[in-house]
């Protein structure tokens, strides 16, 4: 009789003890992404967080790149953190963000996309000196953004500040 005890005990621990590896895998799955020359591009994500880092690496791969529409008309999505490593953001990457509040970029990223935060509910933004290009529209909608700093001088810049169509 206590040997079946022990056994099942055991068994049980060791069902337990599958769960952690089991979800220790989960972060790929909620990305598409594709292998690029430089690293990983993410093309979307599918998560529900509300507030996010970006990974800096997936399938043992450096994330260099958010690429165009990877957030696109994500309405769950409240704060995004954009680490050290990832050089660019695609064309409408936050693209209809409406609860988007929030957006730290780090100071690898070297270009923001067309209408990459459109339609988001920033209200400030700190663009690092790594950047060198604003796409167009970059902001274009963002009704309630008063507060944007440049730390360089940013080459090339497209018209980044319409606040309406």
């Amino acid at each position: 009789m206590n040997h079946r005890i022990l056994a099942l005990f055991l068994v049980l621990l060791m069902a337990i003890s599958l769960f952690p590896a089991v979800s220790a895998g989960a972060p790929e799955t909620l990305w598409d992404y594709e292998q690029t020359e430089g690293g990983i591009r993410l093309l979307r994500y599918h998560g529900t967080a509300k507030d996010l880092t970006v990974p800096t690496e997936l399938a043992g791969h450096m994330v260099v790149a958010i690429g165009d529409g990877c957030f696109r008309d994500n309405t769950l999505l409240k704060t995004i953190e954009i680490p050290y490593g990832i050089r660019s953001i695609g064309r409408e990457a936050f693209y209809n963000c409406t609860n988007m509040t929030k957006a730290s970029i780090s100071g690898t990223v070297n270009t923001i996309g067309d209408r990459a935060f459109a339609y988001t509910d920033i209200a400030s933004m700190r663009v690092p000196g790594s950047v060198h290009t604003v796409g167009s529209e970059a902001f274009l909608g963002c009704e309630g953004l008063l507060n944007i700093a440049f730390e360089g001088g940013v080459g090339d810049a497209g018209d980044i500040f319409p606040l309406s169509d």
